[in-house]
């Protein structure tokens, strides 16, 4: 039977729409992801971000690097057990043996440089936005910076699964090859799962007074927390979805192979 490739549409809604069951399953992980990201965003804010003005660009830009770093930290554990709940169905998440530290640490590791890569223009863009740099750069900055952006992730979207579920395929080269066969699906299903983050964004800058009060910070930082959260969640079952189907083929395809040659 032929293996066909699922609709990105389909795959990015029933990310979507399965968020509520994750959370249920997994509440004290979400929760407390987020409740730790809210200072972090607060100070965001307080610096700069999601549509206030710009007084500290250097202190910004700085921050910007740290947060990056800050996220991929809290986000780990958070993002391998819903790999592993829905790739391999477990149900209790043990993080004291070797193994599964190794991996904690390794999938860390692989998710900083990952989303580090192409947000290294975001400094750039702070500081030409704040006129240490010229204004120009911000633009250009911006622009370079999210083409990449997504096309880095685009590529290295089956890496992250086969890390979290021990594979040993958990490989650059491999998980950017595999990535860029199955193109046509995850470029469209990444682009369709974080449209509502994007749409958002300039939603929230537009609604947002530059002089607002620090409790109306303290809001958006708690709304951009979660935000981040499900945003992640989303992508992350979305990519258990491509991740098994394009298993599934090569297995199909391997299977076949063995069948011609014997």
């Amino acid at each position: 039977m032929r293996n066909e490739a699922p609709d990105p549409f389909e795959i990015s809604i029933k990310a979507w729409r399965e968020l509520p069951e994750l959370m249920q399953a997994l509440p004290v992980a979400f929760i407390a992801v987020v409740l730790v990201m809210i200072p972090l965003e607060y100070l965001r804010i307080l610096t700069g971000f999601d549509g206030f003005a710009l007084p500290h660009p250097k202190e910004a830009a700085e921050i910007s690097l740290f947060y990056t770093f800050a996220k991929c930290l809290l986000g780990t554990p958070f993002v391998i057990a819903i790999y592993r709940r829905i790739l391999l169905g477990e149900q209790k998440r043990t993080w004291l043996t070797v193994a599964a530290m190794r991996r904690t640490l390794w999938f860390f590791i692989c998710i900083f440089l990952a989303i580090l890569a192409p947000e290294i223009w975001l400094p750039v863009a702070i500081l030409a936005r704040g006129g240490v740099l010229p204004g120009e750069l911000y633009y250009w900055a911006t622009i370079v910076g999210m083409n990449l952006g997504f096309v880095f992730y685009v590529t290295t979207l089956f890496l992250f699964p086969a890390i979290a579920v021990d594979s040993t395929g958990a490989k650059w080269r491999a998980a950017i090859h595999d990535a860029v066969v199955t193109w046509a699906v995850t470029g469209p299903a990444l682009l369709l799962t974080i449209l509502p983050g994007v749409l958002l964004d300039p939603l929230k800058a537009a609604l947002i007074d530059p002089m607002a009060s620090r409790t109306t910070r303290l809001g958006m930082a708690i709304v951009n927390s979660i935000e981040t959260n499900l945003l992640a969640a989303a992508i992350a079952v979305m990519a258990c979805y491509l991740y098994r189907f394009h298993a599934d083929r090569s297995r199909g395809a391997a299977v076949g192979d063995a069948a011609q040659a014997g």
